[in-house]
């Protein structure tokens, strides 16, 4: 696989489940503040993460997911002053609402310029929930030809694929590691009206190997499990993960799991571990406990900068 090697990778939070204006800066960590942004942050259910490459005066900039609501993506757009007509492409992780209802609205504020947007064509099947009693909750349908009116290229990817010489695409990602199961609330419904287990063959993450330092590991449910997740970049790529960002969707799991994910975390030793939307409070606290100060909280508005000392 050939892909260009960026000096520095800079990440900001568009959408997260949680914002604070008092966090504290670290090194490679800017966080937002009173006075520091247009208008007030927002943050909720979703997840969507503006990334740029960097190397030299060379800069790429793609649009990982794009949260769950069209007002939330764009009221930290413009409160964090984004030129969304200056991203290049843009990656759907998965096919669940929270990641892409904010996609039409950016699309929108394009001003129908084109964007090539990435997915798994499975992101285009019909997801629900389907609860022990039986009910079951249908989740809203990514809508192909709705994307396409506005401005969105689509552009399908099923295997290991570097876009914009920078950004390694996972294809679909292996799962080996025994302890990351699927989501036994998440279902795929057939035309028949059935419904099967979702092992989200869909879901995709970024990687971007930066000169020195290794892999950036970007997710965004890792429904396939995050430490697979990491696993299968660092194959395809040959670097080992030196910063990992992404929901890592323990809230649901057994205790069991996210004490592994944890201890495999600091076994990796990756020097950023920034869990976010999914991950849940409570494994979030075992995670902190556990690779100590590698761990940095997520918050809406936050900007990460690898390649410089973290």
């Amino acid at each position: 696989m050939i892909f260009e090697r960026a000096e520095k990778v800079r990440i900001t939070v568009l959408l997260d489940n949680y914002y604070s204006g008092l966090m504290p800066q670290r090194a490679g960590v800017t966080r937002p503040g009173p006075g520091k942004q247009k208008k007030p942050l927002m943050a909720g259910h979703g997840f969507s993460l503006l990334v740029e490459a960097i190397k030299g005066d060379k800069i790429q900039r793609l649009l990982f997911d794009s949260g769950h609501s069209p007002i939330f993506i764009r009221n930290n757009i413009e409160a964090l002053s984004i030129d969304v007509t200056e991203i290049e492409c843009a990656m759907l992780s998965h096919g669940h609402f929270d990641h892409f209802m904010g996609f039409y609205e950016v699309l929108v504020m394009r001003n129908g310029k084109k964007l090539p947007l990435y997915l798994h064509p499975k992101a285009f099947t019909k997801k629900v929930l389907k609860f022990p009693d039986g009910r079951i909750m249908e989740l809203p349908q990514l809508d192909r030809n709705k994307l396409e009116e506005l401005g969105a290229i689509i552009e399908e990817v099923e295997l290991p694929t570097v876009v914009n010489e920078f950004f390694v695409i996972s294809g679909e990602i292996e799962r080996k590691r025994d302890f990351e199961k699927p989501w036994p609330l998440a279902r795929v419904l057939r035309e028949d009206g059935s419904d099967v287990v979702d092992y989200f063959i869909d879901e995709m993450a970024l990687g971007i190997v930066i000169a020195g330092k290794g892999l950036a590991v970007i997710s965004g449910c890792s429904h396939p499990g995050i430490i697979n997740t990491i696993d299968h970049l660092e194959n395809i790529t040959g670097e080992k993960c030196c910063f990992v960002i992404g929901g890592f969707h323990l809230e649901t799991t057994e205790s069991e799991t996210v004490i592994k994910t944890a201890v495999t975390l600091r076994e990796k030793n990756i020097e950023m571990v920034v869990p976010c939307h999914c991950t849940g409070f409570y494994p979030t606290v075992e995670i902190y406990r556990t690779v100590g100060d590698k761990f940095v909280p997520s918050c809406v508005g936050t900007t990460f900068e690898i390649g410089e000392e973290i």
